[in-house]
């Protein structure tokens, strides 16, 4: 399903949430709603014109509108919080969310004009955009007056690992190995004064025999010399059926090579310096390892 643009249906015509129909990756626009406070002077008729454009709080005064969709149709005092210098507050009338005008007032009824006011301050919602750069990463952007989109800030996406934050971690080393000795085979060698931050691994089975035992191949994983895994890997049943002279071999296979994955999601971070090892009872398998060094 695409994204479209979907706005308020008063004469305000406030941007709500977006969506645009069919569109590419490229022309996708998330927005973000984000408080904002500003600082201005009305003008003769209790006007305030204000950098940001006012929303709607969705969370109060909910109206169906024509399509079937709840929503707040004017922006009000529920959505703009104002005051004047001295910290007295001040009433919202007629908000024009589209071009950024709030029409203030001094009393409740909404009689007395705020005109002429210096340094009065508003606070409420407003929408700026959120991107994805190239990389992944979620980036903060506000829109100047010409519409070009400005990028002040990188947010980080990151994990909590039980004492800090680490950085989302995206695997870009893959280690292969045909393990067929009975004896131990490094596979992963991180680089000096580096970690492995394991995050994957697949093991199979190659064993292939004869008659009517199913082979297996037994593998244990070791890091730094230490056994975090220990696995039996069932292998294929391979037999013959000779027949009669006049009858050439028959080769019959039954079942498969068995696999088993382990993942990870963001890894096991494992000390520095230490190497990842295999080691089977002498029968062929096939070890994959995936993650990062950092």
């Amino acid at each position: 399903m695409g994204f479209k643009a979907r706005r308020d249906h008063s004469l305000q015509n406030v941007p709500l949430i977006g969506y645009q129909d069919s569109a590419d990756a490229q022309d996708i626009v998330l927005w973000a709603a984000h408080k904002v406070t500003e600082i201005g002077d009305t003008d003769e008729n209790g006007i305030l014109k204000v950098k940001n454009r006012p929303i709607i709080d969705m969370t109060h005064d909910l109206v169906i509108d024509n399509e079937g969709i709840p929503r707040e149709r004017l922006i009000d005092g529920k959505d703009v919080i104002a005051q004047t210098s001295g910290g007295n507050k001040l009433y919202v009338g007629k908000v024009q969310g589209n071009i950024g005008e709030i029409e203030l007032f001094t009393d409740e009824e909404r009689t007395t004009s705020a005109a002429n006011l210096i340094n009065v301050k508003v606070e409420f919602y407003t929408l700026q955009h959120l991107q994805v750069d190239e990389e992944g990463r979620l980036l903060v952007a506000g829109t100047g007056g010409s519409g070009e989109v400005t990028i002040p800030e990188v947010i980080k996406i990151q994990g909590y690992n039980g004492v800090g934050y680490e950085p989302f971690r995206i695997a870009d080393t893959v280690k292969y190995m045909n393990i067929t000795t009975g004896t131990e085979t490094t596979v992963w060698t991180p680089a000096a004064g580096k970690s492995i931050v394991l995050q994957g691994i697949y093991l199979q089975s190659k064993v292939r025999k004869t008659g009517w035992m199913l082979p297996d191949a037994d593998a244990t994983v070791k890091v730094g010399g230490t056994t975090i895994l220990t696995v039996k890997l069932a292998g294929m049943l391979h037999f013959s059926e000779t027949g009669t002279d006049t009858k050439p071999s028959v080769y019959v296979h039954d079942g498969e090579f068995q696999g088993e994955t382990i993942n990870l999601g963001q890894g096991i971070k494992f000390g520095k310096d230490q190497s990842i090892t295999v080691t089977t009872d002498g029968t062929p398998l096939t070890a994959f390892f995936w993650g990062l060094e950092i």
